[in-house]
């Protein structure tokens, strides 16, 4: 059971560090005097992030890790995607 539950908690790490991360590249993209160097540099650091949660779920919890390591990204996606569209001027209230 405590695979499950750190799976989760690794993929909500995850994808807090990744959504965080693209979310900060985003918002400095326009001012940067290289903005393909950071976002190239970003989406390495966030890549490998999310890399070694999975690698870590793969090598200490099975495949139940991996899938609740899964869950937990997908759960943090969804809700960066529903605050990003809160905070869009324009945008309908889901």
């Amino acid at each position: 059971m405590w695979h499950i539950t750190a799976g989760v908690l690794l993929g909500i790490a995850g994808g807090l560090c990744f959504f965080l991360g693209l979310s900060w590249t985003v918002e400095r993209l326009a001012q940067a005097k290289r903005p393909s160097l950071l976002m190239l540099a970003s989406f390495f650091v966030r890549f490998a992030v999310v890399g070694i949660c999975f690698f870590i779920a793969v090598k200490y919890g099975g495949i139940a890790a991996v899938l609740s390591c899964l869950a937990g990204f997908a759960l943090v996606q969804a809700a960066a995607v529903i605050m990003k569209k809160r905070e869009s001027p324009g945008s309908r209230r889901v």
